[in-house]
Order: structure tokens, then sequence, then C-alpha cells
């Protein structure tokens, strides 16, 4: 996982240690194990550009060289193997580290020029090697606010979300019988509704409230109803918060701000606004010019879309999952 790492370089130190313990058996792996971890303690360094066009100097004994070259050659010998093994990179959460990267003073350059030793990472070594990027923040987003687009252009994008009904059904029926606690299809369908958008994670949610109850006999809908109050109290409240917190991380004060006026509007209406609506509510809270309001807006309607806040319907906007909503609702306005 990208997420806690410090830099670039920390990035590099994980996948290095990530190939070596998933058993990858390639020529100079351990050789440029050992690199990082002088690179971290700060030995036989010169700073040139930071990260990973970081140089090398004659202590290290790889003279003219940096950390992006040198797993560059990591990545030509495992090309050059001889066995008809692929090699698959699983990256999680790596907008959390390009986030970290752009506070910095000259981030945002940085970030940019890792997202292209990536992109050129992935186009010259692919004949063994394939890379998979996972993340709750889109990696998309990133890269649009900043228009830099271009450095994932050759990525296929990809939505890992919620179950389908018939999925989260079967989900909810076996999570019952591996622990003794009976769902009959109603509940199980009043469990869907309550949810609206069946996450994994927010189905397992409502399940653990329901055990929590202590329940001995049949559950029933009364049950579902009472385990929500219980899991939307302020002491939930953490299971959810971090939705509140990617607004923060993400976007700039100015679009934060403006993404929970939006949020903070529909929560109050379960069917969903038109969009009119929701730029004449911005236009009363904010100072920008109407052109400037309409051009947020949009951008911030295709992100929260984009990144599972808020739906369409029809000409409407309405949040995405009804537990999110509620715990919007009670978290922001009641």
């Amino acid at each position: 996982s990208a997420e806690g790492c410090s830099d670039d370089v920390d990035f590099a130190d994980r996948l290095v240690r990530s190939l070596k313990d998933g058993g990858l058996r390639a020529d100079g792996l351990q050789q440029l194990e050992s690199l990082i971890q002088r690179i971290r303690s700060g030995l036989g360094i010169r700073r040139v550009d930071g990260g990973l066009n970081m140089e090398l100097s004659d202590a290290a004994e790889v003279q003219g060289t940096s950390l992006g070259r040198e797993i560059e050659s990591l990545f030509r010998r495992i090309e050059a193997q001889s066995d008809d093994s692929v090699v698959i990179i699983i990256v999680d959460e790596l907008p959390e580290l390009l986030l970290t990267l752009s506070r910095d003073s000259g981030g945002d350059h940085r970030a940019e020029q890792f997202l292209h030793w990536l992109r050129r990472m992935r186009q010259t070594y692919r004949k063994r090697i394939r890379w998979m990027f996972l993340g709750s923040i889109g990696l998309d987003t990133f890269t649009d606010q900043r228009g830099i687009r271009k450095t994932i252009n050759d990525l296929v994008t990809r939505s890992v979300g919620a179950y389908s009904p018939e999925v989260a059904d079967r989900f909810l029926e076996k999570l019952g019988r591996s622990n003794h606690l009976l769902l009959t299809p109603e509940v199980r369908k009043e469990i869907l509704a309550k949810v609206g958008w069946p996450l994994p994670y927010h189905l397992q949610l409502i399940f653990h409230a329901l055990v929590q109850l202590n329940l001995s006999a049949e559950v029933t809908a009364a049950d579902v109803q009472k385990a929500l109050e219980e899991l939307l109290q302020p002491g939930g409240y953490g299971y959810f918060d971090t939705w509140r917190q990617r607004l923060k991380e993400q976007f700039s004060q100015a679009d934060a701000n403006a993404a929970r006026i939006i949020l903070k509007l529909l929560c109050q209406h379960p069917q969903g606004l038109g969009r009119q609506r929701l730029f004449d509510e911005l236009m009363s809270q904010t100072q920008a010019d109407p052109g400037e309001t309409e051009e947020r807006l949009s951008d911030l309607l295709m992100i929260l879309c984009r990144d599972g806040y808020l739906m369409t319907n029809v000409d409407r906007y309405t949040f995405r999952s009804f537990l999110l909503r509620e715990y919007w609702y009670r978290r922001e306005v009641r």
C-alpha cells in the first residue's frame, strides 16, 4: 500500500521489499534493497532533484545513476528472465502518496514526475510485468485537477464498488449462517433497502450492529432499524468520517467548502435536487462569479459522482448510499 508513504523513495522501498517478500527471484534485488536502506540512512547521497531522481555519489558505489534508474535496471532483468512467469504489482491508495507529495513546496511537480516515471515503467516493461492501482480516492481525480491526465492515459479504469442486489443478498445470507444469525429473505431485503448502495463494508457494518444486539431469536425488520440507529449514533460516526475527511485532503479549500455545501443540501432531500438548485445554493453562499461557480459545480459533481458520494437520477443528483446520506444529515444538519 502507498498509504502512509512519506515520499516516492519510501514508495520505492516498499515496492522492492514487496517484490522480495512475494518470492521474486531476480539478480540485483538484494543489492537494490540494501541501496535503498543506505539512501534512507542518508549515506552516499547527493541531492539533485530529490526523490527517484536523486543522484548517487561514490559512496553508494553506483555513481552517475539514480534510484529510479536502478529500479529500471531491476525491471530489465525481470523482463530478461527465461521463464514465462508474470509479475503483478498491485498498488493500493496511490493518490494518498501523491497528495502527500503535493503538499510540499514544489510537490505538484514532484508528483507529476513520479507519475511520468510510473508510466514509463508500465510502457517499457510490459512483457512480464503488470500493474494494478486501487484506491478510495480516484487516481483520475488527482490528475484531472492538475491537468496531467496524460500520465495515466495508458490505464484502463474499472469501478470495483458495490455488490449487485443478488450478490449482496447471498453475502448477507452467508454472513448470517456463518455467525448463527438467521436473516430471512425479507430481512435481507430490508437491510438492502436501508443501505441503498450495497458496499461490502456497509453491509458488514449493519451485520455487526445486528450481532451487537445479542439477538436470540429470528431477526426482524424492527431489529434492523434498531441496529441502524445504534450504528448512526455519534459513537459510530468514525465508520463514515473518512468520507468527510477526503474532501479536505483532495480538494482546495474553496472546492472543499463548495462540496460540503452541495452535500449538506442534498442530504436533506432524499429524492435529490436538480443542477440549477445546487447552482443557486452555491451562488447564495459564495462570492464567486456565475461563470466560475458553474465551472466549479461541473467539476465537483463529476468527481463526487465518480468517487461514490452522489449519483444522477434522471435530472436530479442524490446520495448514492442511503446510509451515507443519513450519516451526513445527522453529522451536518440535525
